[in-house]
């Protein structure tokens, strides 16, 4: 198969699936398994997806990521990140900042 069709199977499935309404991360994960399917042969394929994943989940420098974005999660519905902006805002808002007024 040439690379062009390559191209336009993949870029088509992904931007079609997205714009379905279907999020970006999901359709890029559909996107890479019509790909793996399609490619590497199906159920080889599929394993290789499989193998793929547990070797990033065991990745430990891939852990503060997710805690990161649970942090900001929590931070966010509790109202404590409003409330240190507006501390920061207080504290630091009479300083200049060196621009022209």
């Amino acid at each position: 198969m040439a690379w062009y069709w390559v191209a336009v199977i993949l870029f088509g499935s992904a931007l079609g699936l997205m714009m379905l309404g279907i999020p970006v991360a999901v359709g890029f994960f559909i996107t890479n398994v019509i790909a793996a399917v399609l490619f590497m042969g199906g159920g080889a394929g599929i394993q290789q997806i499989i193998n793929n994943g547990f070797g990033a989940m065991t990745n430990f420098a891939l852990v503060p990521i997710p805690m990161f974005l649970f942090m900001g999660e929590l931070f966010y519905h509790t109202g404590l990140a409003t409330r240190c902006f507006n501390a920061a805002d207080k504290l630091l808002g009479n300083i200049r900042d060196g621009s022209p007024t």
